[in-house]
């Protein structure tokens, strides 16, 4: 296996295609029946039972990598051929991989093996050693390689639940509630406008708690039909039961991707705003809203999906992506970044990539996996490392691996951006009386300053508390500045240094009417 890039003690690229070539070069040359470059890595995996990532290439093959001791590359030869020898273009979709709490790996996708398309699960049952190909949907159940599956505990009894998200419209979840060998339809159409962008369920839960099944979706800039929903189990008759939003779609966010750590609740953004959204996973922080904004809002990117991973050991990563599609332009090419935080996404260290798509990360313990390329997971990747992982050591969580920088944009403006876009609703952001922002966390840095920028005159207070304290009605959140914004415009404040001496920070409307806002955002240095 060629290293193109490292040492072995900082990050490094790995290069596959040689060790591919070197299994059977029918690989590459059979990803080329349909068009150049589709030879290329699309979806990424790390089981813990079996200490190895499993890797999707040209949509249609799957390779176990070995990263300890050393790394070792080997062909699932049992999904990626039939009995002709390798499966043909056009014959086989792996769209999706997660492993069960059994200890089960499931290869999630359709084939037509036998004449008509069918939905397939592989199941790798512990144990066992080889994959068993199970037709599990009639006719296939369409899913993607832009959606996702996930597996963990649901509902009050804590069953052990698979859910895949098909990216497709109406939206609908597919569930299983026997290790993956049965499914059944759930319907999402009467919440989300379009498709859902990706479902969650915990690995971890309290013995006592209930646990939520989550999933974002929608696409509609009005916040009707799209946000973040919960549901708290299955009803009397297996279906769905207790959605309701815990947060809308609102200017500025659209919220897509999904990871946890048994405690929190991470959403990634997919809007001007950037970021993404961290909540405790219980009932009285979805009751009251209770999100921070964490990581960064540095560019016009995108934290997409199978692009955020949280740790168990409190290490949070983000990927984003840009559309390339959308045209020639600095939107088209603005994604490619990484960001990773040992401190809650408090702060953050910023990654550039040569590329604008991270496809996938994951994570075996001691390194994090990165998949990437110029375009998104599905169709060509006009790339020379379109078959390349890139690893990036897992830094000790009191490490310090933040940049001297940070921007937390709370409030922006996508009305014009969604007009461009075409959609029929682009509302303007409104801060309601009394109402106040999302908190941040600004800890970390030692000079502070408020970027405002009004559509209209207004009154906003800035906020701070010192620490969270054991119920909402207790913390006693402190005004430290209040601005009266004569007219509209734009402005910077910095704070002086004794109204900085504190780690959570917000905006309150303080006006007696709402006010609508082009901007609002904290601005930290170190």
């Amino acid at each position: 296996m060629r290293q193109t890039v490292g040492d072995g003690t900082g990050s490094s690229l790995h290069d596959l295609r040689e060790q591919i070539r070197a299994i059977n070069p029918g690989y590459l040359a059979s990803a080329t029946g349909t068009g150049h470059f589709r030879d290329r890595l699309q979806t990424i995996f790390y089981s813990p039972s079996r200490n190895a990532l499993f890797l999707v290439v040209a949509e249609r093959f799957v390779f176990r990598l070995e990263t300890s001791p050393a790394l070792v590359l080997r062909e699932v030869a049992e999904v990626n051929h039939d009995g002709s020898g390798l499966v043909g273009d056009g014959l086989q979709t792996i769209d999706a991989i997660t492993e069960t709490l059994a200890g089960t790996i499931l290869l999630l996708g359709s084939d037509r093996r036998d004449g008509e398309w069918h939905g397939v699960a592989w199941r790798l049952e512990a144990g066992d050693g080889t994959f068993r190909r199970v037709v599990v949907a009639e006719p296939a159940w369409q899913t993607t390689r832009a959606g996702n599956a996930t597996a963990g505990f649901f509902g009050p009894d804590r069953e052990e639940v698979v859910a895949i998200a098909p990216y497709a419209s109406p939206a609908r979840l597919l569930l299983s509630r026997d290790d993956g060998l049965t499914w059944r339809h759930h319907s999402l159409a009467t919440l989300f406008a379009n498709h859902v962008h990706e479902v969650y369920l915990p690995r971890a839960i309290h013995p006592e708690r209930t646990a939520r099944l989550w999933v974002t979706g929608g696409d509609d800039p009005s916040g009707a039909a799209s946000g973040l929903v919960s549901f708290d189990g299955f009803d009397a008759q297996g279906e769905l039961r207790g959605g309701r939003f815990a947060l809308r779609e609102q200017p500025g966010y659209r919220l897509v991707g999904l990871t946890g750590n048994g405690r929190d609740l991470f959403v990634g953004n997919e809007s001007l705003a950037g970021g993404v959204l961290r909540i405790q996973d219980n009932e009285q922080a979805i009751a009251i809203s209770d999100f921070e904004y964490v990581l960064t809002k540095g560019r016009h990117d995108y934290h997409q999906m199978r692009s955020l991973l949280a740790t168990a050991d409190g290490v949070l990563i983000s990927g984003t992506d840009s559309y390339g599609h959308v045209g020639d332009t600095i939107r088209a090419d603005s994604g490619g970044y990484l960001y990773l935080s040992t401190d809650d996404g408090a702060s953050c260290r910023t990654i550039p990539l040569g590329a604008k798509w991270v496809t996938g990360i994951a994570c075996d313990g001691t390194a994090f996996w990165v998949t990437f390329g110029m375009g998104r997971e599905e169709g060509p990747d006009c790339s020379a490392s379109r078959l390349s992982l890139l690893r990036i050591p897992k830094p000790p969580v009191w490490a310090d691996v933040s940049d001297d920088y940070v921007v937390k944009l709370l409030i922006a403006d996508s009305s014009d951006f969604y007009r461009a876009a075409g959609y029929d609703s682009h509302p303007v952001p409104v801060l309601a009386r009394g109402a106040t922002t999302f908190r941040v966390d600004m800890a970390p840095f030692r000079s502070l300053a408020l970027l405002v920028d009004s559509h209209e005159p207004g009154e906003l207070s800035v906020e701070t508390l010192p620490f969270r304290d054991w119920h909402p009605d207790q913390e006693r959140w402190t005004e430290i500045r209040r601005l009266r914004i004569r007219a509209a415009g734009r402005q910077q404040i910095l704070l002086r240094e004794g109204e900085t001496m504190s780690r959570h920070f917000r905006v309150r409307n303080a006006g007696r009417r709402p006010i609508a806002l082009r901007q609002l955002a904290f601005v930290g240095r170190k």
